[in-house]
């Protein structure tokens, strides 16, 4: 009986293993707080933008070539109030362990759509203006609907 356990409770332990080892890496726009201990991998920022449709633009360079990258978007969920409402942002970068030296840059799409929709379940309305302070940037980008 001992046994059965003692197996049973190590083909457990495999699968959570296996399970974490393989759990995607976070990517995207996302509600984040301090908890969630995200990677903050160096990067620098060359341009951002807002390109419409709820496109958020954003133009980085970092070191690497290796490994893949991963970048989230991070938003505190909260509203600044001020004329117009405005928010911070902060881009988090996963390097993935990459040791490797090649200059890269890339442009990352992030979907605003949730950013949106909690405006309009906050302010009512179908129309909004969002300034968006992006962390290491002194501009504001404006989304606007």
């Amino acid at each position: 009986m001992a046994y059965m356990q003692i197996a049973r409770n190590t083909l457990m332990l495999g699968v959570l293993l296996l399970v974490a080892c393989n759990q995607e890496p976070l990517e995207g726009f996302m509600i984040c707080d301090d908890s969630m201990n995200l990677p903050d991998d160096s990067y620098y920022l060359i341009d951002t933008t807002y390109a419409g449709d709820d496109i958020f633009e954003i133009e980085v360079g970092y070191s690497g070539g290796c490994e893949p990258h991963h970048f989230v978007l991070c938003w505190d969920g909260e509203f600044m109030e001020s004329d117009p409402i405005q928010v911070n942002l902060d881009l988090r970068h996963d390097a993935n362990n990459d040791g490797c030296e090649a200059a890269l840059t890339e442009e990352l799409s992030f979907d605003l759509s949730d950013l949106r929709q909690s405006y309009e379940s906050s302010y009512g309305g179908e129309s909004g203006i969002i300034d968006m302070n992006l962390v290491g940037d002194q501009r504001s980008v404006r989304y606007e609907w």
